[in-house]
């Protein structure tokens, strides 16, 4: 219980907001608001036992909103990121977790060009009508280099559900942000 107690508290310090323009950190939610959560992967296999999102999901809802999830990925086919795009200006607020896995001689270190180019159209959609769009970078900090466009931007460090968990209370305002870059981006 020590050992896990330190690493919550490891993991909520460790939250970076990178950029937020406009402040909207922490997200201001009214009860009952209906909120897009796009978990965004590197590629849809090998995640092991967890899907990605699944207790940032979990924590969005436990707050009495109403969350639509939707998965973006290397799999996601052009008529699915269509119909996201077009949906997305029914939601009050969109939180966008994106998850990159550094793996050695993959060549890879980002998102699949078709789901970076959703999320920044999900950007500018959510700017035109002033709806909050947040992301969360869980894994690799560099996957932030392939998103310059997205307004608000928290990293984490991590993957898993402490990670998620933690996440959750920065963006709703439940821990303070206080870590800081290690890298330059």
């Amino acid at each position: 219980r020590a050992h896990n107690a330190v690493a919550d508290e490891i993991s909520r310090r460790a939250i970076t907001l990178l950029r937020d323009d406009p402040a909207i950190v922490p997200l201001r939610l009214p009860a009952k608001a209906n909120v897009l959560f796009v978990s965004a992967l590197d590629t849809a296999g090998n995640w092991g036992v967890a899907a990605p999102g699944r207790a940032l999901l979990a924590d969005l809802r436990a707050r009495d909103l109403r969350v639509t999830a939707v998965e973006l990925s290397d799999r996601t086919t052009p008529g699915e990121h269509d119909l996201l795009r077009a949906s997305a200006g029914r939601y009050d607020a969109i939180i966008v977790g994106v998850f990159v896995r550094v793996a050695s001689g993959t060549g890879r270190i980002d998102l699949p060009p078709a789901v970076t180019t959703t999320l920044t159209r999900l950007a500018a959609t959510a700017k035109s009508s002033s709806t909050p769009m947040a992301t969360v970078l869980f894994g690799s900090p560099y996957a932030a280099i392939g998103l310059p466009s997205l307004p608000t931007m928290l990293l984490t460090y991590d993957l898993y559900d402490r990670a998620e968990r933690s996440a959750a209370g920065a963006l709703l305002g439940d821990t303070p942000i206080g870590g800081r870059l290690p890298v330059l981006l």
